[in-house]
């Protein structure tokens, strides 16, 4: 009888590495392939740094294949006869995890069809289980190998992204006294002008914001540039109804057949500069830094979605991120209750951090200070009790894009009486900072409740750009309804007024064009 012929020479250590590096790179391949678009990166604040902690997640995971490769090859032929499979179903699930299944389901069946891929998988291992013959395993391996090139391919190119970080600039300490007039903007994300007033004032339940419009000009017909926060925005910090676009990596003005650089067109912070003032920027959601180039001398800007602080929470968040992608049954039950958990507790973190530098800001500024604030609330998750504690996350949900923007009116209501309790302790910090009464305050919103469940109201917001907005000029003390439409891009003159110190009431009038001062 002839002997059976030899089965494969095993794999080097080398190979069996290179094997399982490919496995690890196509098991996060999907969460890859999403950060290939620059609008992804872009509201995100891609940093290099995230590059770098998305593939340590990679090489991780393949450290941990390939020891339990060497483990249980040290476990006698029966038991590595048995994980053999195993590798096939780790090379099978990752190929699944990186499938586009939205572009191989347009017709709406994606979901369905990865949540039935990982069947596919396990029926590959078995089958490699029972037909030892086939040599799946080592099939494999050697496309692991074949293949394994795109992955140093793919990590150069991502090395090459463009950096949307934010600097984060050195903070400015106080200045020498001088009369000059602080001017501090404040945009809360989502303000609706209906859900906060009751008869053309604020809510009963509003106090802090009823104290500061009765010694301020009230617009009840305030208009936002933009439905959008990345239009509404920096259409307000340039005070222009010109297009904003980002293409690549550059960000700028269309106007008529041209297009200026954002970094290089003025800004409210470039004419406060003009003027001598300091200035600054603390916001979220979008790079102000990439999109104002140096114009704000403290410029510093929060990334929407949880990303880590440090190098250790980049990895941890990209790695619970990919539990998204996945294509098993348990991954994709848990995957919505750790993005509820970890999105609501970031969003938590977000505002406080916020309040944390607006504080150092509004205290340390000097008087010839332009900072402008773009801040969170009340903008859903609704994760904010009124006295601000933690109200607990938002229901679990596997819509990633904007599961967490849902939420009832008595959510946002709540999520409202806490924004009022910041107005309070903004006014209070200022007080105590002895810039209160000389300060131009201007408070208002980059658009409505754009998830209005009431039909009647989203429709009066006119395509949700009815907004809030409240100036307290300096020295004032009484207040004054104003009920003409207004733009907030029609801030600047009142600016220049506060930069040259002229921000009267009657001044004020004059430069926005208003009708004579009237009672509220």
């Amino acid at each position: 009888m002839s002997a059976a012929p030899p089965g494969p020479a095993p794999l080097s250590l080398g190979r069996k590495a290179v094997a399982a590096l490919f496995a690890g790179f196509l098991i996060f391949g999907r969460q890859i392939a999403s950060w290939t678009h620059e609008g992804n990166r872009y509201f995100s604040e891609w940093r290099h740094e995230d590059t770098l902690a998305l593939f340590a997640d990679v090489l991780v995971l393949a450290a941990l294949l390939l020891a339990a490769e060497l483990i249980v090859a040290r476990l006698g032929e029966r038991l590595r006869r048995a994980g053999r499979p195993f590798f096939v179903l780790i090379f099978v699930f990752g190929l699944l995890a990186a499938i586009p299944w939205e572009l191989l389901s347009p017709g709406g069946h994606a979901g369905l069809i990865a949540r039935w891929a990982w069947l596919v998988a396990a029926l590959a291992a078995a089958l490699a289980w029972l037909r030892p013959q086939l040599r799946l395993p080592r099939l494999a391996a050697n496309l692991c190998l074949l293949f394994s090139p795109v992955v140093a391919v793919v990590f150069l190119q991502m090395l090459a992204w463009h950096d949307w970080g934010s600097e984060q600039s050195p903070r400015f300490l106080t200045g020498p006294a001088s009369r000059a007039t602080p001017v501090f903007l404040f945009v809360f994300d989502e303000w609706s002008f209906q859900r906060s007033t009751q008869g053309g004032e604020f809510r009963a339940d509003l106090p802090n914001l009823r104290a500061l419009a009765a010694q301020s000009m009230f617009f009840r017909a305030a208009r936002s540039p933009g439905h959008d926060t990345e239009i509404s925005l920096p259409r307000t910090l340039y005070q222009t109804t010109d297009e904003f676009f980002t293409e690549g990596v550059h960000a700028g003005w269309k106007h008529g057949v041209g297009t200026t650089p954002s970094e290089v067109a003025p800004s409210v912070f470039a004419r406060a500069r003009a003027h001598g003032y300091r200035t600054s920027m603390l916001g979220f959601y979008l790079p102000y830094h990439r999109i104002l180039g140096n114009q704000a001398e403290f410029c510093r800007s929060y990334r929407l979605d949880p990303g880590g602080r440090t190098f250790a929470g980049k990895m941890l968040q990209a790695a619970l991120r990919n539990l998204r992608y996945a294509p098993d049954p348990v991954s994709l039950a848990v995957a919505p209750h750790v993005f509820a958990a970890t999105f609501s507790q970031h969003w938590y973190q977000l505002n406080r951090n916020i309040q944390d530098d607006a504080d150092s800001i509004l205290t340390d500024a000097a008087p010839n200070t332009l900072g402008v604030f773009h801040w969170p609330l009340p903008h859903a998750p609704f994760v904010f009790n009124p006295d601000g504690s933690y109200a607990g996350p938002f229901p679990a949900t596997d819509d990633y894009a904007e599961g967490y923007n849902r939420g009832t009116p008595g959510e946002y209501q709540r999520q409202l009486r806490y924004l009022d309790a910041v107005v309070g302790h903004l006014m209070r910090t200022l007080r105590a900072a002895h810039k209160f009464d000389d300060a131009l305050l201007i408070l208002t919103s980059d658009h409505s409740w754009r998830r209005e469940p009431d039909s009647s109201l989203a429709r009066a917001s006119a395509r949700a750009r009815w907004v809030p907005l409240l100036v307290k000029l300096p020295h004032q003390t009484a207040g004054a309804a104003v009920d003409q439409e207004f733009s907030t891009v029609g801030l600047m003159p009142l600016l220049e007024l506060a930069f040259e110190g002229r921000a009267t009431e009657a001044e004020a009038r004059r430069a926005l064009r208003l009708p004579p001062s009237a009672a509220p």
